[in-house]
């Protein structure tokens, strides 16, 4: 009888400690329970020219990002699930400050491993304008060093610059703004960075 009130006693904690790490991904809390990415530093990684994407939103459900994004600022948005609490937040977050994005060319994609099918009904059903990208094998969220709780996407959004890779890595839910914040700052600094460059006299040897 112990024995069998011991096993009931573990397997309620274990499924407990699998919830607790879990359930926080999917309301918008970046996890700290996670597989280890393949590396830890990703500022400066570029878009793969390798990796092709089912994805919705595009014509012929098919995306090279580093083409079709080239010259242009990105954001991709890793998110754990299709149709969950958070990550519908989330998206529609973005959804509903589209424009923001749109009238200065900033890409934006939703990624995860779900399929073609999961991803358009969740498109559909609420109107996303963005694409969602299916990432078989998590291999874009690996490339740019993802990690994962229970298979699925820690919450997390990078932004990457056109010249420069990624320049900005962020877990769980920040707003678009910040976001917008970001990339703004980033072409001050290279605007600043170019007008410095010219001003300065030449150097005599």
């Amino acid at each position: 009888m112990w024995r069998q009130i011991s096993l009931a006693v573990l397997t309620v904690v274990l499924v407990g400690i699998g919830v607790m790490t879990f359930i926080p991904s999917l309301i918008g809390a970046g996890s700290k329970t996670s597989e280890k990415p393949f590396s830890g530093d990703i500022i400066g990684r570029t878009l793969p020219a390798d990796m092709t994407f089912e994805a919705t939103a595009i014509e012929g459900n098919s995306i090279n990002l580093a083409d079709a994004w080239k010259g242009n600022y990105g954001v991709l948005v890793f998110y754990p699930m299709d149709q969950t609490p958070g990550c519908t937040i989330q998206l529609c977050t973005l959804r509903d400050d589209y424009t923001k994005f749109k009238k200065d060319d900033i890409q934006i994609a939703g990624v995860n491993p779900a399929d073609l099918q999961s991803h358009q009904k969740f498109a559909d059903k609420h109107s996303y304008p963005f694409p969602i990208l299916v990432d078989t094998d998590r291999q874009l969220a690996k490339h740019f060093g993802i990690g994962a709780t229970l298979g699925a996407n820690n919450r997390t959004v990078i932004i990457v610059s056109p010249e420069n890779g990624v320049i900005w890595k962020q877990e769980g839910m920040p707003s678009p703004d910040e976001m917008l914040a970001v990339i703004q700052e980033n072409k001050e600094n290279k605007e600043n960075a170019k007008g410095s460059n010219e001003t300065s006299p030449p150097s005599q040897e």
